[in-house]
């Protein structure tokens, strides 16, 4: 065999013979490692009564001696540490572990770099005590269902290289996180300057709605260039731990959705009520609804990944999602929400055009136009959403995750400068003036 792999050296099964499946370890994992041991299987089922895969386990004398393959969805595996614990008390010489859902199971070694605040914590204590490999992939079914049909095999297991262990290194990543990075500082740049501009007036613009949307885009983009900068591709670069890129996710789009609520509220309030140039701190009942409903519906995400992941996720928090439950919230999150607040800004949109306010003809198309770049960077921010959730492969992945940070990051740059600051020109950093000059540049050589 290769320098790697899990090789089924003999089986009762024709079909088996000769299998060799890629086995990348867990962080947890010890290594180096060289089984040649019998194999047993746990299957755990997406709704197994109010069990982990850890508690799932039937008949422990089975697993004496053998790797164990374990076949589950990814949520129901809470700690391949802890799972491994369990087993080798058990007398278990490995576990490899075989997911089934749609964004693990067919992208082998992607859950092997991600870890959890408990394995982390398992890895500073010196490890898992036995080996934990992942075979995920669609040839591994083909294993799982001739155990499960009673095969008998024995394999040699030892440790396969990773390619997800290349997703922070590897030049194409490097690349669209430097993107990501150039996006995002610019949009901050804009939106701090014009945040430090409202502030340094004098009521009623200094505590104004406008102010509170440019804060709360500030906050998020903060949110997003600290992910970029120190764990790009957030959990599956292996560089944090899952709970915590949960919640900078979960926090950079609660704030950037409640911001774009409030600039939805704010131009279509002005633009029916009291005309585009005023700073109006109060809403409207229709107005406050959107934003109430809008900060409700993603602070009730937020408590689910809280909820759902803590400061010490697994059976101990009493909550154990389905793969089902998982794609539903990241939709919500990422799709939904994104999709009902651009159906508001286009309603706003169109508010706005009808604004026959004389005080309000010099502003209204630049009004227009950002608030048009809104739609367009939030439908494609829910464009991004949607591939995420089917970008299961590290090529898909690596081109398509940076897709949503960059679409925010401009929906936030837009909604931002949006507002003039009430005295004086907008301040400009050296971040604009180089994107500007760039733009100039390219716009040159394309008219060549």
């Amino acid at each position: 065999g290769a320098a790697g792999d899990l090789d089924v050296l003999s089986a009762d099964d024709p079909t088996l013979r000769g299998l060799r499946l890629p086995s990348p370890p867990h962080r947890v994992s010890p290594r180096p490692f060289d089984l040649d041991v019998p194999l047993a299987l746990i299957r755990v089922g997406p709704v197994a009564g109010d069990t982990c895969a850890e508690e799932a386990f039937g008949n422990a004398t089975a697993y004496a001696g053998r790797l164990v393959v374990v076949e589950a969805p990814s949520q129901r595996v809470t700690s391949v540490g802890r799972l491994a614990r369990v087993l080798a008390a058990q007398g278990a010489a490995g576990v490899a572990t075989s997911y089934t859902d749609a964004w693990h199971g067919a992208a082998n070694g992607r859950m092997a770099v991600m870890w959890g605040v408990t394995d982390r914590a398992i890895a500073e204590e010196g490890g898992a005590p036995v080996p934990v490999v992942d075979i995920s992939s669609p040839e591994s079914r083909r294993l799982v269902a001739a155990l499960a049909a009673g095969a008998r095999a024995r394999a040699r297991v030892r440790p396969s290289p990773n390619p997800w262990d290349s997703l922070s290194h590897a030049p194409s990543a490097i690349f669209m996180q430097a993107l990501v990075l150039a996006v995002v500082a610019l949009a901050l740049e804009t939106s701090a300057l014009r945040l430090v501009q409202f502030l340094a007036s004098a009521p009623p613009a200094r505590w104004s709605l406008p102010t509170l949307v440019i804060a709360l885009h500030s906050a998020s983009l903060v949110l997003r260039l600290a992910q970029w900068a120190s764990s790009p591709y957030g959990a599956v670069s292996g560089r944090v731990v899952t709970e915590v890129a949960l919640v900078i996710l979960a926090l950079a789009a609660f704030t950037s959705h409640v911001g774009t609520a409030l600039f939805v509220s704010y131009f279509a309030r002005a633009a029916s009520r009291s005309g585009l140039a005023s700073h109006d701190l109060a809403l409207g009942a229709r107005a406050s609804a959107v934003v109430a409903s809008t900060a409700a519906l993603t602070a009730a995400f937020l408590v689910f990944v809280l909820a759902t992941w803590g400061l010490d996720a697994g059976c101990a928090t009493g909550v154990r999602p389905t793969e089902a439950h998982v794609i539903v919230a990241f939709t919500a999150f990422t799709v939904l929400f994104p999709a009902v607040l651009v159906a508001a800004s286009a309603w706003a949109l169109h508010a706005v055009s009808r604004q026959r306010d004389l005080s309000a003809a010099a502003v209204r198309p630049r009004v227009e136009r950002h608030m048009r770049m809104s739609i367009l960077c939030t439908f494609l921010g829910v464009a991004a959403g949607l591939l995420m959730l089917v970008s299961s492969s590290l090529e898909a992945v690596t081109a398509v995750y940076p897709l949503y940070p960059i679409a925010m990051a401009a929906m936030s740059l837009a909604q931002s400068d949006a507002f003039s600051p009430p005295s004086g020109a907008p301040l400009r950093g050296p971040l604009h003036r180089l994107a500007s000059a760039l733009a100039s540049a390219l716009a040159c050589a394309a008219s060549r």
